[in-house]
């Protein structure tokens, strides 16, 4: 009988067992952001098809959030290295 190869799968991003700092982030692109912050702001404002922004472990590294309001944005073990963040 042949052995049969064990694969051990990859943690999920949210696996609660993964230290935060070694989940692994989606790479998210600024149309990509802009279009997440454009229902977030539908949601706030209590609009049909809006969406609360969920954001959690997304690398956001060098993107632009300026006055954007991100309350109710989950941001939870996000990258935000060198993204702009004034007037949030």
């Amino acid at each position: 009988m042949p052995l049969r190869p064990t694969l051990t799968p990859k943690p999920a991003p949210f696996d609660p067992t993964v230290p935060i700092g070694m989940r692994p982030r989606l790479k998210t692109s600024q149309a990509e952001l802009d279009e997440i912050v454009r229902l977030h702001q539908m949601y706030q404002t209590a609009r049909q098809g809006g969406k609360r922004a969920l954001l959690a472990y997304r690398d956001l590294s060098g993107l632009n959030l300026a006055r954007r309001n991100l309350s109710d944005c989950d941001l939870t073990g996000a990258l935000l290295v060198g993204a702009n963040l004034e007037q949030t």
